[in-house]
């Protein structure tokens, strides 16, 4: 009789490996990745690390990964492909043939030097700097989605966690001085309650992904009543802790998408349709009033977190300051480089330098646009047709998963959830998490943050993970 406990144990000593370097990444990334910009100090010791850990991850999760869900896989490696062909030097004859190359060949002719051999990109050093920072991200997608279903739940506690301390920090900003020591970074936002992060959007948008999180928190818990009431209040407290943290950000974009978040916790979050509702002991009611007391004092910190920063997201609902100004009128400009660079694009992470070499003189100013807070059309103009194409398979693929989770049925008698009805309930949190950064990106650039970018290829195989449940049908029972 052939044993087979060695190949289980095998797999199930990988399964927590994939884990912990998980685990490790993440708490890495939002710890020293909180910020955009290529020149934050922190990056020297985040790069390295996510080096090391891309280099774990091929060896323990491509194979897994791609055998589990070969289409983001291939997608991601689509976009590291397109940035190295970005950094592949062309000969003269080559690359001065290009669209929007015009200005570089007159500036070598002017200055009598002979054109040199050139990449694609028209700034090599930050087409250098954007492919660095892919290492991150594409290590976090291969090994969440190598990770076995059983751990997603705790995986989605440990966002969870962190989205709470980025939530705690805030609190302490916000009440604190505007150039405290809770402020991480050295270019921020000072006097709002940005968190983990340096930019008070970023915050706003991490905040948002978490009431379908939370959903799901809800819905997933199970054993005694007690366990399972006292998770649902949890789950309803930290909610009630958050939005005023929100509004205390200053994002307006944050405010409309932690409304989205909000509204989807109605899709996301099912509670078991066998569930006995049994008279509850007298010691059990006292201890819920307890718990309903705390959520109340919750509350009534937040909303005094709210008058005492003057909320100020609802004072920029109705004012626009000089750098929004520059955003819109910049626009139509970013609009034209677009189909000029087009279709090879100015080249990956290009967007300050080729941004410059068009910029009108009516828009010159003290402030430099360092993106287009419009992060289709940045990716448009820096990286052309392919990665207009990249972007429409992201959409399609998004959209199928869509449409599966949306129409996938829990089982209909149930006292607690089963494997394939957690992973379709973790499915659609991560779906919602997922728009949402997406919807984010129209007017802003989360994804340009690494922890945002770690968080949404987490996001990604939740949602492989309800898209592959929802194939199967409920069991009949």
């Amino acid at each position: 009789m052939i044993s087979v406990e060695p190949a289980a144990d095998s797999k199930d000593q990988n399964g927590r490996a994939v884990f912990s370097v998980l685990v490790g990444l993440l708490a890495a990334t939002f710890l020293f990745g909180g910020a955009s910009r290529g020149d934050v100090q922190s990056l020297a010791l985040l790069r390295p690390m996510s080096a090391i850990i891309l280099v774990v991850a091929l060896f323990l999760a491509l194979r897994q990964a791609w055998k589990r869900q070969w289409q983001p896989v291939a997608l991601g490696l689509g976009v590291v492909l397109l940035t190295v062909v970005h950094l592949v030097p062309l000969a003269p004859s080559l690359w001065q043939g290009l669209p929007g190359r015009e200005t570089i060949v007159d500036v070598f002719t002017a200055t009598g030097q002979p054109l040199p051999w050139l990449p694609v990109s028209v700034a090599p050093l930050t087409t250098w700097n954007a492919f660095f920072a892919l290492m991150g991200p594409m290590a976090a997608l291969l090994l969440a989605l190598a990770l076995p279903d059983r751990y997603l739940p705790t995986l989605l506690k440990i966002l969870l966690a962190i989205g709470l301390v980025s939530a705690l920090v805030g609190l302490f900003q916000s009440i604190g001085p505007s150039n405290g020591p809770f402020y991480f970074y050295r270019i921020t936002n000072n006097g709002t309650a940005v968190g983990l992060f340096s930019n008070r959007n970023h915050q706003a948008i991490f905040l948002a992904t978490l009431f379908p999180m939370l959903a799901a928190f809800a819905a997933m818990s199970e054993g005694r009543p007690n366990r399972v009431r006292a998770q649902r209040v949890l789950a309803v407290a930290v909610g009630a802790f958050l939005v005023p943290l929100l509004l205390v950000t200053g994002s307006r974009a944050g405010l409309l998408l932690g409304v989205v978040g909000l509204f989807s916790c109605l899709w996301v979050y099912r509670a078991p349709s066998s569930e006995k509702k049994a008279v509850v002991p007298v010691k059990d009611r006292r201890r819920m009033a307890m718990v309903m007391a705390m959520v109340g004092g919750v509350g009534l910190l937040g909303l005094l977190t709210v008058l005492a920063a003057r909320a100020p997201a609802f004072q920029r609902l109705v004012e626009m300051d000089t750098n929004e100004d520059l955003r819109l009128r910049a626009l139509p400009t970013i609009w034209d480089a677009t189909w000029s660079y087009f279709p090879v694009g100015s080249g990956i992470g290009s967007f300050v330098e080729a941004y410059n070499i068009v910029e009108p003189q009516a828009l010159l100013s003290p402030n430099y646009l360092n993106h287009a807070h419009n992060d289709v059309l940045e990716v448009a103009m820096v990286g052309g047709l392919p990665a207009m194409i990249l972007m429409l398979l992201f959409a399609l693929m998004a959209a199928l998963a869509s449409w599966r989770l949306v129409r996938a049925k829990l089982r209909a008698k149930r006292s607690v959830f089963d494997q394939r009805d957690r992973a379709i309930i973790i499915g659609r949190a991560g779906l919602v998490a997922m728009m949402i950064l997406a919807i984010a990106s129209i007017a802003d650039y989360p994804l340009r943050t690494p922890s945002l970018a770690v968080a949404m290829m987490v996001f990604v195989a939740f949602v492989v993970s309800g898209w592959r449940a929802a194939s199967s049908p409920p069991p009949a029972t």
